[in-house]
């Protein structure tokens, strides 16, 4: 993780760009989830994704 001060602003912004870029363009290859976290930086969340299961999934089992 590169601290703020290494890079300016902008730097930091076109880095975050091109990165989200280049998952859309995986995602769009792929079918890929992509998100963006708080901070605006592109996750590839594929790989932490479990078909089925959601985290607001309160269903109680049955019986």
């Amino acid at each position: 993780m590169a601290s703020y001060t290494e890079n300016t602003p902008l730097e930091v912004y076109m880095k975050r760009k091109q990165r989200l870029k280049e998952l859309t363009d995986k995602a769009k290859r792929e079918f890929v989830r992509v998100r963006t976290d708080v901070h605006g930086r592109a996750r590839d969340v594929t790989s932490n994704h479990v078909e089925g299961v959601s985290g607001n999934d309160t269903r109680r089992p049955e019986g």
